[in-house]
């Protein structure tokens, strides 16, 4: 008999994140209820069993606003 189950998973969190639009439809969609939508996104992606991959080295240029 199981009582628990441990979920390791990575997050996408940052300045930049490119996700599959297949893993975002199947993990239910972008959901703006909650304050932390690209967690919630995340946690759920990874209980449908997407992976993700940490890409240390890449440049993105961000747009900052005052």
């Amino acid at each position: 008999m199981v009582d628990c189950v441990l979920v390791l998973f990575a997050s996408p969190l940052g300045t930049a994140g490119v996700w599959r639009i297949l893993a975002i439809n199947e993990a239910g969609g972008w959901k703006e209820r909650t304050t932390v939508e690209d967690m919630d996104l995340a946690v759920r992606a990874t209980l449908h069993g997407w992976k993700f991959v940490y890409v240390g080295d890449l440049k993105v240029c961000v747009l900052m606003t005052r």
